[in-house]
């Protein structure tokens, strides 16, 4: 029974997205003019389907839970126990070599299959309230359930070929999800950058399998993890690996599709960042760690770059969050910097690893949190500022017989994810500010939440090593966190933006916000019970690996049970202990980053930059110059050597094709005249060869 619930319980979701796609294509015809299509809005006719749309998103509900309670059922059965295999079949077989299709379950991947399917089935609880109103609510929650079951495929991957099948599904998805609302050039744009760059980084992962394959050796990752396998690896393979680790889990140089994946709805961004779409890269790494331990290049350990790319990924993005005025792309910001921290940590050892992962789990809660929270307040100024347009043109069409030729939509454009047109709204919206607070708080990692016991394990571990640069990078980060996190959580929620400052930095009437924000609401309860959930979660759950015992609770449970994975590893340091000092220390800096937001962005301000300051500030707005590179690259450097290899192309290769088949035309013409077809012809050149025939016989004699 145990081995079906195993086998089940990550593919479910892939059934349910099979059977929403196959319930659309008989029933569902949706069809939409050229005209609706240009027109976004989140908002439309209720459209009259011949299937109720609760369907679809209960179908896609009851498989994500089902595959939740099942994963529970697997972890009271398997967790701190020797792992299992359940190989579905064997995908290809030579002479004495498998590639092996199955799921792999340790303590590894069923601590993380928790964080998994709970989160996503909060997720998808709470879209049935954000995606009420869109016009394609069946095609979304069918990419939402494919997205799941790819996202559960990875974590529990027996081997690197299943892994990167989860890998690309993860990736289809993020790109039909990106860019869902396809009508919108921004999202279709944002699509094909995330799909690209990502695709890029893949091909790191397939150089990977290939040598693998090439050499003989097992794809399998319990074989992969031995120590004896290890040292007949390439360098090649982890440097694949870590290349599409960086490009999944958007680390610099490979970040720069991350924040314009907001573009798609926003339990999309909270599936991308909470769940293991980006997290899959630092779980990649930490699955099959020991090779990237074991493995150095020109004398220096593969860890130590993962852990330097990380590090500075993390200063980098917490920079780049502070200037920010979408609320969704300072979180995306936040998710990149978060995964720097992750990314550090597993340069040290067996207890980086396990503060990495325990860190990831801890982020899936609060990072959900936040991002749903951040939808609740889109969704809310979407709908008072539908409210408003309804409500102006009905008056409109009463007054006059001409105004229903008025484009009253696309007269009063506003951007609901600007934090310089929220403010304030802890009035309006008491349970979405309080399960923010609570989001944001973790985060920044106060105490007792759970990201402070996972943050300042991630300090502890890189301070116990050594590791003093990456350390410098990740508690300067505590400080950039606090204050970037504060900034959106004033300005949102307890700053009322007067006209004057208003008039600064928008360009939408004062006015027309205003009243906007007299029609602004709570998000009904199928959005608010899940903020409510994973904000108990987000202060809880970091009660997994704390280092004293609590209750029914022994310390270290979590740390304890991944070490049993890592058993045959030899550990950089022994046993962490509690740091008192630096506790102390990176509380400090937290409360240092949330005053200095309140004191700056609280009170009524002048929007003045000092010359020196409004360089550095330009700098955090253009990211760095990387996307300006990027684009030099592309259109200078690729498309002048496409160019060129497009002109050898003609020239050399179709250039000596098309010759020779000009010769064979230019003697077809002369042939042709030849063998024209008249009897009297081939009769006289048969004549013709016959007797010369006869006169090379004579001859030869």
């Amino acid at each position: 029974m145990l081995e079906i619930i195993a086998k089940l319980m990550p593919i479910l979701p892939l059934f349910a997205f099979f059977i929403v796609a196959l319930i659309v294509f008989l029933f569902e015809k949706p069809k939409y003019s050229a005209d609706e299509l240009k027109e976004f809005s989140f908002y439309t006719k209720k459209l009259k389907n011949k299937v109720p749309k609760e369907i679809y998103s209960s179908i896609t509900i009851l498989a994500i839970l089902t595959s939740f309670i099942f994963t529970v059922i697997l972890a009271l059965n398997f967790l701190n126990k020797e792992f299992q295999v359940f190989n579905l079949f064997s995908w290809v077989i030579f002479e004495n070599y498998k590639i092996n299709l199955g799921f792999l379950y340790d303590n590894l991947s069923i601590w993380v299959s928790l964080m998994v399917t709970f989160v996503v089935l909060m997720i998808q609880i709470y879209s049935t309230g954000y995606m009420e109103n869109d016009r394609d609510y069946p095609r979304f929650f069918a990419y939402l359930s494919l997205f799941s079951s790819g996202m559960l495929i990875t974590v529990l991957a027996s081997s690197l070929v299943t892994f990167i099948i989860g890998w690309e599904i993860m990736g289809l998805c993020s790109y039909l999800l990106i860019g869902y609302w396809y009508h919108k050039d921004s999202a279709s744009f944002a699509a094909k950058k995330a799909f690209i760059i990502t695709r890029l980084g893949d091909l790191g992962f397939l150089l990977a399998l290939f040598i693998l394959i090439s050499n003989g050796i097992s794809l399998d990752i319990i074989e992969l993890n031995k120590i004896e396998v290890v040292k007949m690896l390439s360098v090649l393979v982890p440097i694949g690996l870590m290349v599409a680790a960086f490009g999944k889990s958007a680390q610099v140089p490979l970040h720069v599709w991350l924040p314009d994946a907001m573009e798609g709805p926003t339990p999309v961004s909270a599936l991308i960042h909470a769940a293991t779409m980006v997290a899959a890269g630092v779980y990649l790494v930490a699955r099959v760690y020991p090779m990237f331990y074991y493995i150095d290049i020109f004398g220096i350990k593969l860890v130590y770059i993962v852990g330097f790319i990380g590090a500075v990924s993390a200063f980098l993005a917490a920079t780049m969050g502070i200037v920010n005025r979408d609320i969704k792309r300072v979180l995306a910001y936040s998710t990149m910097s978060q995964l720097g921290y992750m990314f550090a940590a597993l340069s040290a050892g067996v207890y980086g690893v396990i503060a990495a992962i325990f860190h990831l789990i801890t982020h899936g809660f609060f990072k959900a949190l936040l991002f749903l929270s951040a939808g609740s307040v889109i969704t809310a100024i979407e709908k008072a500022h539908h409210k408003i347009l309804e409500e102006k043109k009905h008056h409109n069409t009463h007054d006059t017989h001409n105004a229903t030729n008025n484009d009253n939509h696309n007269e009063h454009h506003i951007d609901p994810n600007d934090i310089w047109i929220m403010g304030n709204l802890k009035e309006s919206m008491k349970i979405t500010f309080i399960t923010f607070t609570i989001g944001f708080l973790a985060l920044a990692g106060l105490f007792p939440l759970s990201g402070f016991f996972s943050k300042d394990e991630i300090l502890n571990v890189l301070l116990s090593n050594n590791y003093i640069l990456f350390f410098v990078l990740t508690f300067i980060t505590v400080l950039l966190t606090a204050f970037y996190m504060a900034r959106i959580w004033v300005i949102s929620f307890l700053k009322k933006i007067t006209k004057n400052e208003h008039e600064q930095v928008n360009e939408i009437n004062y006015n027309e916000v205003q009243e906007i924000h007299k029609n602004i609401k709570e998000s009904p309860l199928n959005m608010t019970i899940p903020l409510i959930i994973l904000a108990i979660f987000s202060i809880i759950v970091g009660i997994i690996n704390l280092p004293f015992d609590f209750l029914f609770v022994n310390k270290h449970i979590f740390a304890d049970s991944i070490k049993e994975i890592f058993k045959d590893l030899i550990a950089t340091k022994q046993e962490l202990h509690f740091n008192l000092i630096l506790v102390l220390s990176s509380t400090l800096l937290l409360v240092l980053g949330v005053v200095l937001a309140i004191i700056i962005y609280l009170p009524e301000r002048k929007r003045y930059i000092p010359n020196l300051l409004s360089e550095i500030y330009k700098v955090l707005t253009k990211r760095y110059y990387f996307d300006d590179f990027y684009h030099v690259v592309s259109r200078y450097v690729i498309r002048s050597f496409s160019n060129l290899v497009n002109f050898i192309d003609n020239l050399v290769v179709d250039g000596a094709v098309n010759k020779v088949a000009d010769q064979f035309y230019k003697g077809s013409i002369v042939s042709n005249k030849v063998f024209n077809g008249l009897f009297y012809n081939y009769y006289l050149w048969i004549t013709i060869g016959l007797a010369l025939s006869v006169l090379v016989i004579l001859f030869s004699k």
